[in-house]
């Protein structure tokens, strides 16, 4: 297995909470846990190579590194000198971080906040001893800059309390609208005049989700008039604002490097899911998202030559309660159980 060089927050997969180095201290014997949320260079661990595969695990706040005294069963994990040498175990994007030379993993049994992490037996059968690797590119190096844009920097309290709190001088917030491509246009700009004119990537995870149409099948629309406008809005947004933040952004993706453009989309969108699953619901939703693929494959056709790789992205059912509208979450928890 082959590691970026960089910051990195590791994921529980039975949880979603984030090995956390307590407090960030560098005290020997400091508990690392499980802590879900929050951003901040306790959760971000470098991981040093030693030979094929094995690593040392680095805490970027304490400067101390991972290790289990006694490398017993139930034996929590702490930080400090000298450090103990872990394997990465890849199942399918996620891995079991195992000690070197023994059959024990880190393992987290809880969800709670400030949950020790122990070393358990490495069985392969219980997520809660396998974790995602979340590359953190803000930090990864004080060249990379990142932009977000948002329709509305006022109210997107969240992102801006993100970006001040953590102190991330390279993270921008930038604001536009897919409704109206002259502000993705001026938000284009705004990113050319941070960066020298270029771009990387381009990553596009806006959408219109209007809760009291979303899940409306094409037979429940009260009149013809109601049906047209809410298929005509979803296509305006879901579809033709991807062509114009793509096209936005596309002179500074020239100038770039990298040279990636990833849509997050929907499996309402891909016809073999909807049929397979059976799907009536979010008519208005799934055919823009459908026509944004094409969309998007027209891009991979027309910048193959370039060197562009253009995809879209299925995330599924994402939890984002943290951030999430009460109304929306209890309108939306009845389609979702």
């Amino acid at each position: 297995m082959s590691v970026q060089p960089g910051n990195y927050r590791v994921q529980n997969v039975a949880f979603g909470t984030y090995m956390d180095m307590f407090a960030g201290s560098s005290a020997w014997g400091t508990r690392i846990t499980g802590w879900a949320g929050g951003n901040n260079l306790h959760q971000l661990w470098q991981f040093e190579p030693v030979g094929d595969n094995t690593w040392k695990i680095l805490n970027a706040a304490s400067g101390t590194y991972v290790l289990a005294p006694n490398h017993i069963i139930n034996e929590g994990v702490v930080g400090g000198t000298p450090p103990d040498v872990f394997t990465f175990i890849d199942s399918d994007g996620s891995y079991q971080i195992k000690l070197a030379d023994e059959s024990l993993v880190l393992y987290l049994a809880s969800g709670e906040s400030d949950t020790q992490i122990t070393l358990q037996a490495a069985d392969g059968g219980d997520n809660n001893q396998f974790c995602k690797l979340c590359y953190d590119i803000t930090t990864a190096s004080p060249h990379n800059v990142a932009f977000a844009i948002v329709r509305n920097i006022a109210t997107s309290t969240h992102l801006t309390a993100f970006v001040t709190e953590s102190k991330k001088n390279n993270v921008h917030v930038l604001q536009a609208d897919l409704a109206d491509h002259v502000t993705l246009k001026d938000a284009a700009a705004r990113a050319a005049e941070s960066t020298g004119g270029s771009l990387n990537v381009l990553i596009h995870s806006a959408a219109r989700i209007e809760v009291p149409t979303m899940f409306k099948r094409v037979t429940d629309y009260e009149d013809d008039k109601k049906l047209e406008e809410d298929f005509l809005q979803y296509y305006k947004v879901n579809t033709v604002g991807v062509v114009h933040s793509i096209n936005a952004f596309l002179p500074l993706l020239r100038k770039g490097t990298t040279r990636k453009i990833v849509i997050l989309s929907s499996h309402v969108g891909e016809r073999n899911i909807t049929w397979d699953l059976r799907i009536d619901v979010q008519a208005a939703f799934g055919a823009s998202k459908a026509a944004t693929h094409m969309v998007l494959t027209k891009y991979a056709v027309l910048l193959e030559s370039e060197g562009f790789t253009a995809v879209g992205l299925l995330p599924g059912i994402v939890d984002v309660s943290a951030t999430a509208v009460d109304a929306r979450k209890s309108y939306l928890l009845p389609y979702w159980l």
